[in-house]
């Protein structure tokens, strides 16, 4: 019985690998598609489900029309997903269709290209053809450089010798991870500032950055060059999101670095910010950017357009709102200083550097005067309702309201209400750290008891009776008029 089933199984692996150099178009099912694709060095899957019979067979059509004249670069398989619902469910298809590329059994990659002959064309030939660019003019090597996460390019005089083909294995390897590019032209090499051969360079598109390696690439080892482009694949300290600075809000406060774009300064530095990070990492949020792409939101900060490396800490209190603290521009960027810094913020040293007017000082008045030092204590902690008026001095309508304003505060402080208190905040002489950022000014809101996250802008008319009426509503301060 064993010599049958061994016997059957040897016929099997017979007729598979005659079906290999017969053909490059395979239609498979649960039963062998494990087995077939595990021994095929480039596979272009097809799963078609449900959906309009005639569409479905125009997909399956152009999809095999590709495969003519490919050979065995790559194989072609078509699986009807409705009849083969295990493997439709393993890769989470809900579409009715999907595309998947594989090496050796293992998905590499789902295809969401131009469902054409020509562009399932020049997929295929991305993955199978030279496993590299070969960068024939400054731009052509710009657009790869800049239009890929992570480019690793290898400068050398001249095509080929073994250096050329150490580098085609290596990117053979490589080639589904990290996308490759050769500079084989003395001139082309020095536009892109390299002067020795061989040099693999690696740019990393994240954070605008690049690592040479400094090992003989002649001599290396593929394992150690494979470490190598690994470990520089990622940055060893997160990007700073300028983008997406929301991500930070009431969360641990971000530090984050503004660090040259030019390779050289910017290794001398990192070193010194990925130690900081492994000391501090637990109570700051460590992020880098480089100072061309954060050179406006750097400036903004208040240090000078050529500031890097320069470094902030930033506590996100809402949607552009934060207080910062900043390292000395002109002093040393040492670990040394630096760490001293931070202890001394970490520790409650520091205050934020905000613009914050000045106050009146034992001020007894009907309406408290606000700034961005003071308006957590006065506006935010205590257990009381309290409307702010937003305001620049100049505008004429708020000229026109203040004495109604005015009015308020001064009856409800005659009355000695006490569940509702009148502010005022010069948004032109203060930094929003708390609260809404004020659309127009004059404007009213509202930071009730329980809900001060929550205030509420007045949309009413500027005048006594109306805003009485708005706070009698949220409060019933009614009650003690």
């Amino acid at each position: 019985m064993l010599s049958f089933f061994l016997a059957l199984t040897l016929s099997k692996q017979s007729k598979l690998s005659k079906n290999l150099e017969e053909t490059n178009i395979l239609y498979l099912t649960e039963s062998n598609f494990s087995r077939t694709v595990k021994e095929l060095p480039a596979f272009f899957l097809f799963i078609y489900q449900g959906g309009d019979k005639n569409e479905q067979y125009r997909a399956v059509r152009d999809f095999l029309a590709t495969a003519s004249g490919l050979g065995t670069r790559c194989y072609f398989g078509v699986l009807d997903g409705e009849k083969n619902r295990n493997i439709v469910r393993k890769l989470n298809l809900i579409y009715t269709r999907g595309y998947y590329f594989y090496r050796y059994g293992k998905r590499i990659c789902n295809y969401y290209g131009s469902q054409t002959t020509g562009g399932f064309l020049n997929f295929v030939m991305s993955k199978t053809g030279m496993p590299f660019t070969t960068f024939d003019d400054y731009p052509s090597a710009q657009d790869v450089i800049e239009g890929n996460e992570v480019t690793v390019v290898l400068f050398i005089p001249k095509v080929g010798g073994p250096d050329f083909d150490k580098f085609t294995e290596l990117s053979e390897i490589l080639r589904d991870n990290f996308t490759f590019g050769l500079v084989a032209d003395e001139l082309l090499a020095d536009d892109l500032n390299v002067s020795k051969f061989p040099t693999l360079k690696l740019y990393r598109n994240v954070d605008h950055a690049q690592a040479t390696y400094n090992e003989d690439f002649s001599t290396a080892s593929l394992i150690d060059i494979t470490s190598w482009i690994n470990y520089n694949s990622r940055p060893l300290i997160n990007v700073f999101q300028i983008n997406k600075q929301d991500d930070y809000i009431k969360k641990k406060p971000v530090i984050v670095f503004f660090v040259p774009v030019n390779e050289e300064p910017r290794a001398q530095i990192m070193p010194t910010i990925v130690k900081l990070s492994e000391n501090f990492g637990e109570d700051l949020n460590f992020t880098q950017i480089d100072a061309v792409t954060g050179n406006r939101f750097m400036m903004d900060l208040g240090f000078s357009r050529y500031a890097d490396p320069c470094v902030a800490i930033l506590q996100y209190t809402g949607r552009n709102k934060f207080t910062k603290n900043r390292f000395p521009e002109d002093a040393d960027f040492i670990y040394e200083d630096i760490s001293s810094w931070i202890i001394e913020y970490l520790d409650g040293k520091m205050k934020a550097e905000v613009k914050s007017s000045d106050v009146p000082q034992d001020y007894n008045g009907s309406i408290r005067f606000l700034s961005a030092n003071n308006f957590k204590e006065e506006v935010i902690d205590p257990d009381v309702a309290v409307l702010v008026l937003y305001f620049e001095p100049w505008d004429q309508q708020f000229q026109r309201f203040k004495d109604i304003f005015t009015e308020i505060a001064d009856e409800f402080m005659n009355k000695s209400v006490k569940r509702v208190r009148l502010a005022a905040l010069n948004v032109h002489a203060n930094d929003i750290v708390y609260g809404p950022e004020p659309k127009r000014t004059p404007c009213l809101y509202l930071f009730n008891r329980g809900s001060k996250d929550k205030p509420e802008l007045y949309t009413g008319k500027f005048n006594k009776e109306a805003v009485v009426d708005f706070l009698d509503d949220e409060t019933g301060v009614r009650t003690e008029l």
